[in-house]
């Protein structure tokens, strides 16, 4: 009986396994890729009932270009990354599982902006993008 349950542990634990691109070391995931393609899609359109898309093409057009120079970089560069200016007096950008970044549009509006573009883009791809 012991030894069946073992078994089962670590058939579960080697199943929760997958390797870090980004390190190559084998870590614990709790969701499958697809999953997490799921969860962050399903976040994405209630934050965007909250937060709605900026109204600008230029800028979203711009943001996007900037981004996925960015994510073409990525240890995940296959991911459909998008990135979105949301219509929000927030300061904080953040990105969500799957590829999916949101920016506050107020900073996109000031002519700094365009020189921090990349900046802002890589963190949050890089603070959120982690292993699948």
């Amino acid at each position: 009986m012991m030894r069946a349950l073992m078994l089962c542990l670590i058939c579960s634990w080697l199943a929760g396994c997958a390797v870090n691109p980004a390190t190559g070391r084998n870590d614990f995931v709790m969701m499958s890729e697809r999953q997490e393609l799921e969860l962050g899609a399903r976040y994405n359109q209630e934050i965007l009932k909250q937060y709605p898309r900026y109204e600008d093409a230029k800028l979203q057009a711009y943001i996007q270009r900037v981004g996925e120079r960015v994510a073409r970089s990525s240890h995940r560069n296959q991911l459909n990354y998008v990135f979105t200016l949301v219509d929000s007096p927030d300061v904080n950008a953040f990105a969500l599982p799957g590829g999916l970044h949101l920016y506050p549009s107020w900073p996109a509006r000031l002519s700094e902006f365009r020189g921090g573009a990349g900046c802002c883009t890589g963190s949050r791809s890089g603070s959120r993008h982690g292993p699948p």
